[in-house]
């Protein structure tokens, strides 16, 4: 039960922030294109380290759910807080000040890398708890539908 609910949790959630991520990035923030299109590169080359870094300190770890559960909750901590971005940096032209673009940048690099190695470490716990691990697909199978769901309710796709 706690599996399917993490895998449908992280799944909505994942909803909520993949699919107009970009485009909330622009209503909301009033970033300009190149803008947006630097948040979105450099959080994506962090993940390609960032993800496998921390996922290899879960590896190492001695408490691995004890690890995964701090990852998970920083992550909702940092996510949580997305909506707050427009008062705690600014937006539009605000944002044309280095350090406070910098600080959304550092926030939303977090968040992204965080989301990325959760999944992953949420499909390694998922795994490594399953006696039988045929059972892994009617498990990870919450984490779909609960992301469709979240495409399908009309506010989520309002933007």
């Amino acid at each position: 039960l706690i599996l399917k609910a993490s895998h449908s949790l992280h799944g909505f959630g994942g909803g909520c922030s993949s699919t107009y991520f970009q485009l909330w990035l622009r209503r909301a923030l009033g970033l300009a294109p190149g803008s947006i299109g630097a948040i979105c590169a450099v959080y994506s080359a962090v993940s390609v380290l960032g993800v496998p870094v921390i996922c290899s300190s879960f590896d190492a770890s001695r408490s691995r759910t004890r690890f995964w559960i701090t990852a998970a909750f920083v992550d909702a901590l940092v996510h949580a807080a997305y909506p707050l971005l427009p008062i705690l940096v600014g937006r539009g032209a605000e944002l044309e000040v280095p350090m406070r673009f910098i600080a959304l940048l550092l926030w939303v690099t977090l968040g992204e890398v965080l989301h990325g190695a959760t999944y992953s470490l949420l499909d390694t716990i998922t795994l490594l708890a399953l006696p039988d691990k045929l059972a892994y697909g009617s498990i990870r199978l919450w984490a779909g539908l609960l992301f469709a769901v979240n495409r399908a309710l009309p506010a989520t796709r309002s933007a």
